[in-house]
């Protein structure tokens, strides 16, 4: 079933692509080798920026938060902590904004470590430990907070027919995307996942990474 965008922003109803057992436990499968494997691989990076956010401002260097999961369930998401303690606090009013704001900016919240690990999305390693627990895969939409799913249209709330992932086709495209063009690329992934896309989407995230 195709999709469009109408002006109001409405998206026609999808119909998430059935994948086989067998392409559900493989991509299960991929996510929790891939994930274990880059946490023991990158371990020492990890552990020297544990040490470097602590020592850069106050506060623990894990940041948890609340975000929506598939089926709308919530769930606690980890990353490194990007910016001061309580700079979230002082975020915009979602429902102030005309269009939902899928990234929260403040003024000048990020810290001097955070700074550097957001421009190479180095601060959402630890979210391969909500891949190892099965509340988020390696591919799937960004996990939101619950403030920002609010302020959705109805049919925007498709895109949590799967899992949340750390990476997508909205993920590695340009962050200043308007709203409407990421939750299409979201629908995108929900209408066309599979094993093929999956190893697609890992692999140029690998070299969205490195170039």
């Amino acid at each position: 079933m195709s999709y469009v965008i109408s002006e109001n922003l409405d998206i026609v109803k999808v119909e998430p692509r059935s994948m086989s057992k067998i392409e559900s436990t493989l991509i299960r499968s991929l996510d929790c080798f891939i994930s274990l494997l880059m946490l023991m691989v990158l371990s020492p990076l990890l552990f020297l920026l544990l040490i470097l956010i602590r020592l850069d401002s106050k506060g623990p260097a894990i940041f948890a938060q609340r975000r929506v999961g598939l089926n709308n369930v919530p769930f606690t998401m980890y990353k490194f902590r990007t910016m001061y303690q309580g700079a979230e606090a002082n975020a915009p009013d979602i429902s102030d904004l005309d269009e939902p704001n899928i990234q929260l900016r403040t003024d000048d919240p990020y810290t001097r470590i955070g700074k550097l690990m957001s421009s190479r999305s180095v601060d959402e390693i630890p979210q391969l430990i909500n891949v190892l627990k099965g509340e988020m895969s390696l591919v799937g939409p960004r996990p939101l907070i619950q403030a920002e799913v609010d302020c959705f249209p109805e049919s925007w709330k498709q895109r949590f027919q799967v899992l949340p992932g750390l990476t997508g086709w909205a993920q590695i495209s340009s962050r200043e995307l308007p709203v409407a063009e990421q939750i299409q690329m979201d629908l995108e992934w929900v209408q066309k996942q599979g094993v093929r896309v999956y190893l697609k989407l890992i692999i140029a995230t690998v070299i969205d990474i490195l170039y």
